[in-house]
């Protein structure tokens, strides 16, 4: 069986998760744009997209950063370089 997990989901879709937010934070301006001819930052959806833009970065970074780290144990001549021994 097979159960659910969060941080599996959100470590493989942060980037689905940012696009959605940010794509009704972009919706939200543009609509208030439209109906009041300015901008106007909603006091929901723009702390909603920093947080989600905060969090898209630190998965981004991360991510980079253990690829770039497994590729590094994968590699010999990596592991030559960096003076690693198996």
């Amino acid at each position: 069986k097979l159960s659910f997990s969060w941080k599996f989901a959100l470590r493989r879709e942060y980037r689905a998760v940012f696009g959605i937010v940010g794509a009704f934070w972009g919706l939200d301006i543009i609509g208030d744009f439209i109906l009041h001819k300015r901008i106007e930052f909603d006091p929901l959806w723009t702390p909603l997209f920093i947080i989600g833009l905060v969090f898209f970065l630190i998965m981004r970074i991360l991510k980079k950063t253990n690829l770039k780290q497994a590729e590094v144990s994968q590699n010999p001549v990596a592991l030559e370089i960096h003076g690693i021994k198996r």
